[in-house]
C-alpha cells in the first residue's frame, strides 16, 4: 500500500510584480489575496463591465479592494486607500484589474 504526501510548505506562491506609481516607484508583488477579498474583487470586476464611472459607492469600494489586494504584498508593506487614490485615477484601477484578473486566471490555470 503506497501513502501520499503533500506538504503545504513546498507550494511556491506565484506573485504578481507591481511597480507602483509614487514617488519612490515602489515594487510590491502581490499574491491572491483571501476568500474574501477575492469574493469582493470577483464581484468588482463583473460590476465594472457594466459602470460608467460615475457611481461614486462602486468607485470608493474598486479603491478598497484595490488596496487589499496591494496589502497582500509579501514584504508586508501596508496601504491605506488614501494612498491609491492618490496615484491611481480610476481608468488606472480599470488596467490594474484587468491585468490582475489576467493574472489569477493563469493560476487557476496551473
Amino acid at each position: 500500500m503506497s501513502t501520499y504526501e503533500f506538504n503545504f510548505n513546498s507550494i511556491k506562491k506565484r506573485t504578481m510584480k507591481v511597480t507602483l506609481p509614487d514617488e519612490a516607484q515602489t515594487v510590491v508583488n502581490i499574491g491572491i489575496p483571501k476568500k474574501k477579498t477575492m469574493d469582493k474583487f470577483v464581484i468588482i470586476s463583473t460590476n465594472l463591465s457594466k459602470a460608467d464611472g460615475s457611481d461614486a459607492d462602486m468607485i470608493g469600494e474598486v479603491y478598497n479592494i484595490v488596496t487589499e489586494i496591494f496589502n497582500t504584498n509579501t514584504s508586508g508593506q501596508k496601504f491605506k486607500p488614501s494612498d491609491v487614490k492618490k496615484w491611481l485615477e480610476f481608468d488606472d484601477l480599470i488596467y490594474f484589474i484587468k491585468a490582475y484578473t489576467a493574472f489569477i486566471n493563469d493560476l487557476t490555470k496551473n
